[in-house]
Formats: C-alpha cells, sequence, structure tokens
C-alpha cells in the first residue's frame, strides 16, 4: 500500500521495474487501473556523439534505460529538434542556436525519468565567410576563400558578427596556399562594424581594401612593416613586430583577438603582437564586429577554424 501524505497525494512504495495497476480504494468501491504506473530508476547519460558541434549539427545520446521513450533534450537550456524515433535509451537530436561553449544537458522520458548533466556538451561557434570581394571565390561551403585574380578587392568578412565571449572576441585563420609573387603587398586582418556603405546590393563588399570599410581594426599590409589601421589612425609596428609579409607560410595558424581596446595576434600559438586601438578611435561596446580578412600578397587562400579547434 502506499503511504498517504495530503491532498489525496501518497508515497510510492517499493517495487519491481515496469508497468504495474494501480487499485484505488473508495469509501464504497475501488478501482483497478491496469498497467497505469511504472517504476523507473534514475536515468544515467551513457554518451554524446560526437561531444562537441557547432548549431544545427546532429548528436546522439545514449541513456541507460528510462523506461519509456524520450520526449525532449534540451541544451544550455534551449530545446532540440529531436530527429527519427527516440527510444528509452537513445535520441538523435540537432544542436539549437543561442548557445555556445560548454552546457548542461537535461533530457526527459515519457514517463517523467529526467537526467540532468552539467557540461555534457560544447557548442562550438561556426565561423564562415559571408560577403567577399569580386576578387575573391567562396571555398569549401563558405570555410575558406581564395584569390582568383588581381591584387585588390580581395575584402573577406565573416558570414555573421563574432560572439562577444568573455569580453573579448576572437576567430582563427590557417594559409591554405601561398604563390611565390607577394610585391609590396601582405595579409591584413582584423575586425569590422559593417554599414550599409559597405557593401553592393547584391552583397558583395564594395571597398578595393579592408582599410577602406567605414569602421575597421586591422593589423598587417605592409609599409616596410606591418601596420595598424583603425577609422582614424594609421601606425606602423616596431621593427621586430609581426610582419605577414616574411613570416606567414603555408599552413601558417593565425589567432586574431580583441579584447577591450587590444588587438592580440597569435601565430602558430605565439603571440606575435600586442596593439593598443586608442579609446576614442576603438569600436563600441556593444558594437557587432564581424571577422575581416583582406587576401593580399603572397598568400593566396586561407580558411576559417574554429576557435575551440586544438
Amino acid at each position: 500500500p502506499c503511504a498517504p501524505l495530503r491532498d489525496n497525494s501518497f508515497v510510492v512504495p517499493c517495487g519491481d521495474s515496469g508497468l504495474q495497476d494501480v487499485i484505488a480504494i473508495f469509501k464504497d468501491h475501488e478501482a483497478r487501473f491496469s498497467r497505469s504506473f511504472s517504476y523507473w530508476e534514475p536515468g544515467t547519460l551513457q554518451s554524446i556523439t560526437p561531444s562537441s558541434g557547432a548549431e544545427g549539427a546532429e548528436i546522439k545520446v545514449i541513456t541507460s534505460d528510462l523506461g519509456a521513450d524520450i520526449s525532449e533534450v534540451f541544451l544550455g537550456g534551449e530545446k532540440c529538434q529531436l530527429l527519427g524515433r527516440p527510444t528509452a535509451t537513445e535520441a538523435r537530436c540537432v544542436v539549437p542556436s543561442l548557445i555556445c561553449g560548454p552546457v548542461h544537458l537535461q533530457l526527459s522520458a515519457s514517463n517523467g525519468n529526467d537526467l540532468v548533466q552539467e557540461a555534457a556538451f560544447t557548442v562550438i561557434e561556426a565561423v564562415l565567410f559571408g560577403s567577399i570581394g569580386s576578387s575573391v571565390e567562396l571555398l569549401d561551403g563558405g570555410l575558406a576563400v581564395r584569390r582568383s585574380t588581381g591584387v585588390n578587392h580581395g575584402v573577406c568578412l565573416s558570414a555573421k558578427p563574432l560572439r562577444l565571449q568573455k569580453m573579448e572576441r576572437r576567430f582563427r585563420v590557417r594559409i591554405e596556399e601561398m604563390s611565390s609573387k607577394g610585391g609590396l603587398r601582405a595579409l591584413a586582418v582584423g575586425f569590422a562594424a559593417l554599414s550599409e556603405v559597405d557593401l553592393m546590393p547584391s552583397g558583395q563588399v564594395r571597398p578595393k581594401e579592408a582599410s577602406d570599410l567605414n569602421r575597421a581594426w586591422l593589423v598587417g599590409y605592409d609599409r616596410g612593416g606591418a601596420l595598424l589601421c583603425s577609422p582614424k589612425s594609421i601606425q606602423k609596428l616596431v621593427s621586430g613586430s609581426w610582419r605577414p609579409a616574411t613570416d606567414l607560410q603555408v599552413g601558417s595558424m593565425l589567432e586574431i583577438l580583441l579584447r577591450e581596446n587590444q588587438i592580440i595576434i597569435y601565430q602558430d600559438c605565439k603571440e606575435r603582437a600586442r596593439l593598443s586601438v586608442p579609446v576614442e578611435d576603438g569600436p563600441g561596446q556593444n558594437e557587432e564586429l564581424h571577422a575581416v580578412m583582406d587576401l593580399q600578397g603572397a598568400v593566396s587562400c586561407i580558411s576559417l577554424v574554429s576557435t575551440m579547434d586544438s
């Protein structure tokens, strides 16, 4: 028998797993409800495959036997779209939007069995190329770009503004191809707050160079050394600092950070430049900033790499 509490609530006694009959006893009669209550053990997470992914990626969750089919899956508090027909031990679903980084998993079965696992999955921000100049072509679904002609009109922008995390924005670029002739030009990388004048009606980037964007903060190019370009000023980096015209080679990995009003450049995991932008010439705290790359000089093909990839 069940121990009574109050308001017609009862404490469930110990019992065997699976569906059980329920007998309700009233003053003048009793009612039997066949297989209407199910005992279950609290669920445990067995695996999530893969353990990380970007918005829209498909994942598979494996659990212990929950006693009934999985009915809902949440990541970071956001509901996932279920794919196919879940079972009591497995569900396939899609990583939702609006979350990033390590997130908790919450999963429910139709019998009320819940499972919560902290930091169960890592959501990676997928950074893709979006608007580009007329001398550049998109490759691999927007993961890479290649300069196909000319020396100008090689500006490349990320498809979305970069996410602000821990008071910084960052992106990573791998050098995929280089030509033997770079001339007096070199790659430039940085951040841009876009305006209508920066893009043509077709979505193509209008300026010949990234430094001509309405509001951009860039490091690179070459004028006897690399430059720091801001909307109202251009500074030459000190001798011995990072110089893309001579320091880059195929396979080089660049990570570019904007932290408060500092731009930090890492090449192959080594810090190569740390540059301060004057506060009055820097980006606003709430400005949406895109990653920007100007494909000039010997670098002819680059790809974007997740900042959470090793």
